[in-house]
């Protein structure tokens, strides 16, 4: 086989890769823009929820949305939960988590606010957790069940716990109740001091655009790459056989 034989014959290798990566391309930017349309539908049921007397069951949540409650029943003052590396404005605290037990008995999770962590990470932030009957009003969402993380010792007897994140079936049996896959965000403070911004999602739609607009330009790139070569290549094969 001649140099000019070799040398096409990996061009044209390279030009098959080329077009084996091309749908990846605009596979990713589709998949941003479709991150960017559920984001924005999640701002959407954040802003646009309407307070209710109930509280709707899971089964009648939409996964990735909320829905505002004002809710009766009371907290759990002795056992609460840290949710660990919550970070807001660059600084990293903890999100306040307790069990509410509601008038009707059904048991749910409510987050009460972000506290800025201690430099000294052994040292726990002091919560006061309300006593007696309380009137919540705040965002649910259904807790979408993620990663196992490593850092949660549920075991020990000493409360606060600090969690790495929400997982209701280890949390149901550490407090020994069936709890419900609903986190309440209260809208309205209960506890002096904690932070209610929520962060209702990690990354803007607009972000998710501006990634979508990077995959589709490469992918443009590419196409227009991959015509050029073949024009290439074929006029190479051209020239060859005369």
């Amino acid at each position: 086989m001649s140099k000019v034989q070799s040398g096409s014959g990996f061009k044209w290798m390279l030009w098959i890769s080329g077009i084996v990566l091309l749908p990846l391309l605009f596979g990713l930017g589709l998949w941003q823009l479709d991150r960017a349309e559920q984001k924005r539908e999640l701002l959407d049921s954040w802003q646009q929820a309407k307070p209710s007397q109930e509280l709707p069951l899971e089964q009648e949540m939409t996964r990735g949305s909320y829905k505002a409650v004002i809710l009766k029943g009371v907290l759990d003052r002795e056992r609460y939960f840290l949710l660990d590396n919550r970070v807001r404005n660059g600084r990293v605290g903890y999100e306040i988590v307790a069990l509410f037990i509601e008038d009707s008995g059904r048991s749910v999770l409510v987050n009460l606010g972000w506290v800025l962590a201690s430099l000294d990470r052994g040292v726990l932030p002091e919560v006061e957790v309300p006593k007696g009957q309380q009137t919540i009003s705040g965002s649910v969402r259904v807790i979408e069940k993620g990663f196992a993380l490593s850092g949660d010792d549920l075991e020990e007897e000493q409360w606060p716990k600090v969690i790495q994140q929400l997982d209701v079936g280890k949390m149901s049996s550490r407090l020994v109740i069936d709890i419900e896959s609903l986190e309440i965000r209260l809208t309205e403070p209960l506890v002096p001091g904690l932070d209610l911004n929520w962060p209702v999602v990690n990354m803007k739609p607009e972000k998710h655009l501006g990634y979508a607009f990077q995959w589709f330009a490469m992918a443009s790139a590419l196409l227009c790459l991959l015509i050029w070569s073949a024009v290439k290549i074929r006029k190479e094969a051209i020239y060859e056989q005369v």
